[in-house]
């Protein structure tokens, strides 16, 4: 890839450009968020997930004190954590990362569905351009 060509220089502005868009006022995610945000439930950002800061969820018209940002499991997994959330029904959307196998990501998305909560799957890349300081 040409991307090896390239110089540290352009590397970060490159990630800079991508941690931008995402949250940039138009971020599909973060307008998707605010909106469920508005719901009675948590938004819950797994350990997976890299947390936006206060001020960039006020930013997407998100209340801080709406937002969860849970630790790993010494005793459960990922999927079983999550799973646990869906089923106590208290969240609206998480936020989490994309390491699961096609099995428990399906799973993880029916049992989304049965709750009416939105799960949101970060991908490593994206983790990539959000490796900042805020957790």
């Amino acid at each position: 890839m040409l991307i090896h060509s390239f110089s540290n220089e352009t590397k970060a502005s490159m990630l800079l450009a991508a941690n931008q868009e995402l949250y940039s006022v138009n971020s599909p995610l973060f307008a998707r968020l605010s909106l469920l945000a508005k719901q009675p439930k948590w938004i819950i950002f797994t350990d997976q997930a890299t947390l936006p800061t206060v001020s960039e969820l006020r930013c997407f018209n998100i209340e801080a004190k709406k937002v969860i940002k849970m630790k790993s499991s010494q005793t459960m997994s990922e999927t079983d954590v999550i799973m646990k959330v869906l089923t106590v029904n208290t969240a609206s959307a998480i936020v989490t990362g994309d390491s699961f196998s096609k099995e428990e990501r399906i799973a993880i998305e029916l049992k989304a569905k049965e709750t009416a909560c939105e799960v949101f799957f970060m991908t490593q890349a994206m983790q990539n351009t959000l490796m900042r300081n805020i957790h």
